[in-house]
C-alpha cells in the first residue's frame, strides 16, 4: 500500500485473506447499509468498512519495548533501570539538569525527556513545580513555574459494547477477535470520523442464554468532555487523581446513543442477521429512544483507553499550552516530553503508533539541535602554520 513503508521496526499484519465468519459478515452488512469498502483503513481516506492493520505477531501486540528497545539493549551509551521510579525533575537556574529518583538518587542528563504518559508526565512535572500554581502551593511544592496547562484538557474516548447472543451453530470461529473497523463519518461533515463501530468477540459466553456471544463497540472519536489530572500529595508513591469525566458533554452522549442505534441495526442486517439470536445488553426490553439508552450508555460507559493531552501542544499564543512543536517545555530548558500527553486534540485512531511517531520526532529534532551545537563550536587553535 502506498502510504506503508516495510523496514520499519514495527512489524504490521492484516488478516485479509484469513476473515473469520463473523467479520466477513459484518463487512458485507456495513456495505448493505450504504457504507463503503476501504482497502486502507488506515489511509488518508478511512471512512468506511475495511479489515484492521494490528502490530499483533503470533498472537502478541508488539510494543515500543520490542519493537524499538530489544534491538539496541547492548549499546555502550545506553543504560536501563527497573525499578527506578522518578520523583521529580532536578532544575537549575530555570533548567533541568537531572532526575531525582523515589530512592533519593539523582540522575544528571544534559537534557532531560520525559515520557512517563498522559497521567504520570504531568505528575512528575507538578511536583517538580510546574503547573497551576494555586494547586501546587496548597501542597507545599514550591514554585518553578506557574503553566496552567500541565494536567489539563485529559481527553478520552467513550466506549460502549452493545452484547448480542450468538447462533452457536455458525459462530464457531472466535479467534482472532478483532479484524474489521469501520469508521463513521459526522453527519453533515465533509467526512470527520466520528465513530469507531466494530465487532468482537472477547465478551464471556456465559452471558449468553445460547452460550455463544459477539459484540459490537461504540467508540466516540473527537469528543467534546475534557478532564483533569492533578496532585493529591506532593508524595510520589500517592497517585494522582484521575478525573476523566467521559460524557461530560450533551454532544457527546447524542453522538454515542446514535453509535448504539448503529450497532444494533448492523446486527440484525443479512448476513450478521443469520448469526444474531437477540441482543443481551442493554437487552431486547431497552427501547431505541434516547432516554432508555441516555441511561444504559451511562451505566456502562467506559474509557477506550486512548487518553491524551494533559501536557498539550501549541502556539506561544495558546496560555494553556505546555510544549512547542519540537516537544519542548516552554517554561524550563533543557526539558522536553515525548508521550501521547502532548498531543493537542484526539487521533482518529489508536494512539500507540502516533505516539511512537511523536517520540521518534522528538529524538531527531533533539539530535538535530545536538549536531548544530557541535558544529558551532569552534576548533581550537593547534599552532600549525
Amino acid at each position: 500500500m502506498r502510504y506503508h513503508g516495510r523496514g520499519g521496526p514495527v512489524p504490521i499484519r492484516r488478516d485479509t485473506d484469513r476473515l473469520t465468519l463473523l467479520h466477513r459478515s459484518f463487512i458485507r452488512a456495513a456495505t448493505a447499509s450504504g457504507f463503503r469498502r476501504v482497502e486502507d483503513v488506515n489511509g488518508p481516506d478511512h471512512i468506511g468498512v475495511g479489515v484492521v492493520a494490528r502490530n499483533v505477531v503470533d498472537g502478541v501486540r508488539q510494543n515500543a519495548s520490542m519493537a524499538y528497545l530489544e534491538r539496541v539493549r547492548q549499546r555502550t551509551n545506553l543504560e536501563i533501570r527497573g525499578e527506578a521510579e522518578v520523583d521529580r525533575l532536578v532544575i537549575e537556574e530555570g533548567r533541568a539538569v537531572g532526575v531525582m529518583l523515589t530512592s533519593g538518587e539523582m540522575l544528571h542528563a544534559g537534557h532531560v525527556v520525559l515520557s512517563a504518559g498522559v497521567y504520570g508526565s504531568p505528575a512528575i512535572l507538578m511536583r517538580s513545580g510546574i503547573g497551576p500554581a494555586d494547586e501546587l502551593t496548597s501542597l507545599g511544592i514550591d514554585l518553578v513555574a506557574d503553566v496552567p496547562g500541565v494536567g489539563a484538557h485529559l481527553a478520552e474516548q467513550p466506549f460502549f459494547a452493545v452484547v448480542f447472543a450468538a447462533d452457536p451453530a455458525n459462530l464457531m470461529e472466535r479467534k482472532p477477535p478483532l479484524q474489521t473497523m469501520m469508521t463513521v463519518a459526522e453527519p453533515g461533515s465533509a467526512g470527520r470520523p466520528w465513530l469507531h463501530v466494530f465487532p468482537t468477540t472477547y465478551t464471556p459466553g456465559a452471558m449468553s442464554p445460547t452460550g455463544v456471544t459477539f459484540e459490537f463497540a461504540v467508540a466516540l472519536l473527537k469528543p467534546r468532555s475534557r478532564g483533569r489530572v492533578t496532585l493529591a500529595s506532593r508524595d510520589p508513591k500517592v497517585p494522582p487523581r484521575i478525573d476523566v469525566n467521559l460524557l461530560a458533554d450533551p454532544w457527546d452522549v447524542a453522538s454515542m446513543v446514535e453509535g448504539i442505534r448503529l450497532a444494533r441495526r448492523l446486527a440484525r442486517t443479512a448476513p450478521l442477521a443469520s448469526l444474531y439470536r437477540g441482543e443481551v445488553f442493554p437487552g431486547d426490553a431497552v427501547g431505541d429512544d434516547a432516554d432508555a439508552l441516555t441511561r444504559v450508555l451511562k451505566g456502562g460507559v467506559g474509557p477506550y483507553n486512548h487518553a491524551n493531552g494533559t501536557v498539550r501542544m501549541g502556539p506561544r499564543s495558546d496560555p494553556k499550552a505546555v510544549v512547542d512543536e519540537s516537544g519542548a517545555v516552554r517554561a524550563v530548558g533543557g526539558l522536553s516530553v515525548a508521550d501521547a500527553s502532548i498531543m493537542p486534540t484526539p487521533p482518529s485512531t489508536y494512539p500507540a503508533l502516533t505516539t511512537m511517531a511523536i517520540a521518534e520526532k522528538v529524538a531527531r529534532d533533539l539530535r538535530t539541535q545536538l549536531y548544530a551545537a557541535r558544529a558551532a563550536v569552534p576548533a581550537v587553535a593547534t599552532g600549525a602554520a
